[in-house]
C-alpha cells in the first residue's frame, strides 16, 4: 500500500434481520502479525416497504431494561401515509415514541401545525401506541423506544426484559398524471370509532422559512396583506430547543392610526407561553395589513432555531374537492382520500400555493347558538363541525 496516500477497500457485509449492527474493520501487518489500523462501523438495515409485500411489515424485537429498542424502515417514494403500531407484551405505558426522519427531525413535526394539534400523540394506553406520519419523507426511517426512567418502579418485574411488537403499513393512492389531485391520510386517534369525513378547508397562499434568533435581538417581524373576502389567515411557528422561550404576537395595522385613543391598541392576539409550537387561527379577518411579530423572549446564548409560517386562504385561488362521504372509522384506522383542485389564480410574491384539507366528526363542533339570548332559531340549532386533524399540501412543483 502506498505511504500516506487514502486507499479504497471494498468491504462485503452480511447481515441477518433489520436492525444496527456493529463491526471493527482490521488492517493486519502481514509481517508483524499485529493490528495496524482499525476502524469501527456501525451498520444499519432497513426494512424495505414495497409493492411486493404490500408496504408491511411487522415483526418481534425485544427492549432491555434499562436500554431500547429499535425498528428501520425504508420508506419508498409516494406513501401517502406511513402508520406504525407498538405494542408491548408487559402491557406497561410510556410517554412517546422517538421516531426520526430522513432528514434527520425528529417527529412529530409539524411544518404546519395548528391549534388542533395534540402535543401527546402517540401516547401509549395500555402497552400501545398508534401513530400515522401522512406524506412520508422517502428513505430510512428510525423508530425507538427507550427505557431509561430514573424512576423505575420497584417490582421485579419492572426490571424484565419484555418484548415488542412492531407493524408497520403504507398507503399509496395514484395521482393523476396532470398534476391536479393529490392524495392525504387520516387516522382516527381517539380509541372509539367515529363518524368521519374528510372536507376541503381552502387554497391559500403560504410562506414559511427557517429563522435563528438571538438574545438581546429585535423581534422578527412578517407582514401579511388580507384582501377582502379571505376566508381565513392562520400563523405558526415551532422551535427546536425547549430552552428558550419565544413569543408570538399579531398586530393588525388600523386604517387610522392617529385616531387611536386611550388604551386603545393594534395588538389583536399575544402567546409569549413557554410552548414550543403556538399558532393563532382567525375566521373571515377584516381586509388589511397585519403584522406577525416573533419574539426572542428569553433564548440561550447560542441561540434557538425555529420554523415559522404564515397562511391567507381565499376563494378567489379557486376550488378543492375532497372524494370522501361520511362512515363510521375505527379506532385506530386510517383513512386515505383523493384531493382535487381547479386554480383561478396563483400566490405573487413569492408565496405558495397550499391546499388545507381538515377531518371532521359528525359528533364534533359547537352550536351556532351558543353565547346568544333567548330561543334560539332552527338554523342556529345546527352544529357547525370543527376540523380535528388538518393537513396542508403545498401544490407548487
Amino acid at each position: 500500500m502506498p505511504l500516506n496516500q487514502p486507499v479504497q477497500v471494498p468491504v462485503e457485509i452480511k447481515v441477518g434481520e433489520s436492525g444496527s449492527y456493529s463491526a471493527i474493520v482490521e488492517l493486519i501487518d502481514p509481517q508483524a502479525d499485529l493490528v495496524a489500523h482499525a476502524v469501527m462501523t456501525t451498520v444499519l438495515v432497513a426494512q424495505p416497504l414495497t409493492k411486493t409485500n404490500g408496504y408491511a411489515a411487522s415483526f418481534k424485537r425485544t427492549l432491555e431494561r434499562p436500554g431500547n429498542t429499535v425498528a428501520l424502515i425504508d420508506v419508498p417514494q409516494g406513501l401517502s401515509a406511513l402508520k406504525v403500531r407498538l405494542k408491548r407484551a408487559d402491557g406497561e405505558d410510556f410517554p412517546w415514541l422517538w421516531v426520526q426522519d430522513p432528514t434527520g427531525r425528529t417527529l412529530p413535526y409539524h411544518l404546519y401545525g395548528s391549534a388542533q394539534e395534540d402535543e401527546r400523540r402517540g401516547v401509549a394506553v395500555k402497552g400501545e401506541s398508534i401513530q400515522t406520519f401522512e406524506n412520508p419523507v422517502p428513505g430510512v426511517w428510525e423508530f425507538y423506544l427507550q427505557e431509561w426512567s430514573p424512576t423505575l418502579k420497584p417490582a421485579a418485574t419492572r426490571l424484565k426484559a419484555t418484548d415488542v411488537t412492531w407493524d408497520f403499513a403504507g398507503y399509496a393512492v395514484g395521482q393523476k398524471a396532470d398534476g391536479v389531485e393529490r392524495s392525504v391520510a387520516f387516522t382516527n386517534e381517539p380509541a372509539q370509532e367515529a363518524r368521519a369525513k374528510a372536507v376541503g378547508l381552502g387554497l391559500g397562499s403560504a410562506s414559511e422559512r427557517e429563522i435563528v434568533l438571538h438574545p438581546g435581538v429585535e423581534a422578527s417581524l412578517f407582514e401579511l396583506e388580507v384582501p377582502e373576502g379571505a376566508s381565513r389567515i392562520e400563523a405558526a411557528l415551532e422551535q427546536e430547543s425547549a430552552a428558550a422561550t419565544v413569543g408570538l404576537y399579531i398586530y393588525k395595522i388600523p386604517e387610522h392610526i392617529e385616531e387611536m385613543v386611550g388604551d386603545q391598541t393594534a395588538l389583536v392576539y399575544y402567546d409569549p407561553s413557554h410552548q414550543m409550537r403556538k399558532s393563532w387561527v382567525l375566521e373571515k379577518p377584516k381586509a388589511g395589513k397585519y403584522v406577525i411579530a416573533v419574539d426572542p423572549i428569553n433564548v440561550p446564548a447560542s441561540g434557538v432555531k425555529l420554523r415559522y409560517r404564515d397562511v391567507m386562504y381565499h376563494p378567489l385561488f379557486g376550488t378543492l374537492s375532497v372524494d370522501d362521504k361520511e362512515s363510521l372509522l375505527g379506532p385506530g384506522a386510517t383513512r386515505a382520500v383523493k384531493v382535487g383542485w381547479k386554480l383561478q389564480a396563483k400566490p405573487a410574491d413569492g408565496r405558495s400555493l397550499v391546499a388545507e384539507v381538515g377531518l371532521i366528526y359528525a359528533e364534533a363542533g359547537y352550536s351556532k347558538a351558543a353565547g346568544k339570548k333567548g330561543t334560539p332559531t332552527e338554523n342556529e340549532l345546527e352544529i357547525v363541525p370543527i376540523p380535528v386533524a388538518r393537513q396542508i399540501i403545498r401544490l407548487d412543483p
